[in-house]
């Protein structure tokens, strides 16, 4: 079999995910035989010598810069990011956006979720807002790791509620929720995640 080094230059591996499932992730990878590299801000070029094969994985950073957005009277965030309102309108309300122009972190499903918003409020007026859209992510690891909506870690910002359900070796289930049981957001650690978290987002979308 193949030696498998991961380097990170974050702290920990899937940062913008919930701190658990990342801890199972780690050590999942680990019991593999993976090493793991955290905080790993350079790599010297004879470092990279002793390895066959080099994978570099890096973020989709949207190159805006051709678009002249300051003649459009579009406003930016401050990660780069368009600034877009409820109705996926950028600061010129003639022009939408949607994906990684927007998102901090999108996936395939969840821009094209977007996209048919945008469709739906350029042409039709249709008034989808961002709020509404229940867009789930999955991280194909082993167990593999799915999520909707708010994440745990919201729980005390946005003064919500958790519930919980664990099984010790197959992995759990958090379901954030508001005082009234309305489902907001979950995460979920699970074999089959990625087909499991459809029930929730189900829920959330008929509650």
């Amino acid at each position: 079999g193949s030696k498998v080094t991961l380097s990170d230059s974050a702290d920990r591996l899937l940062p913008l995910h919930d701190s658990r499932a990342a801890k199972i992730a780690t050590e999942s990878l680990l019991r593999d035989g993976v090493q793991i590299e955290l905080s790993s801000e350079k790599v010297a070029q004879e470092d990279l010598r002793k390895y066959d094969c080099v994978i570099l994985c890096s973020p989709r950073v949207p190159d805006l810069n051709p678009l002249s957005l300051d003649e459009a009277k579009i406003a930016l965030e401050l990660d780069g990011r368009l600034c877009v309102n409820e109705k996926f309108q950028t600061t010129n309300p003639r022009i939408f956006a949607c994906g990684s122009v927007i998102s901090r972190e999108p996936s395939a499903h969840e821009s094209q979720a977007q996209a048919r918003c945008v469709i739906g409020n350029a042409l039709f007026l249709a008034g989808h807002v961002q709020s509404e859209l229940v867009s789930p992510r999955v991280i194909y690891t082993d167990p593999e790791i799915a999520t909707v909506g708010f994440t745990p870690e919201d729980t005390a910002a946005q003064s919500l509620e958790e519930t919980s359900l664990e099984h010790p070796d197959q992995g759990y289930l958090r379901i954030v929720h508001n005082r009234k049981g309305d489902i907001l957001g979950a995460v979920m650690v699970a074999r089959n995640a990625s087909e499991l978290i459809g029930e929730i987002v189900l829920a959330m979308n008929h509650q």
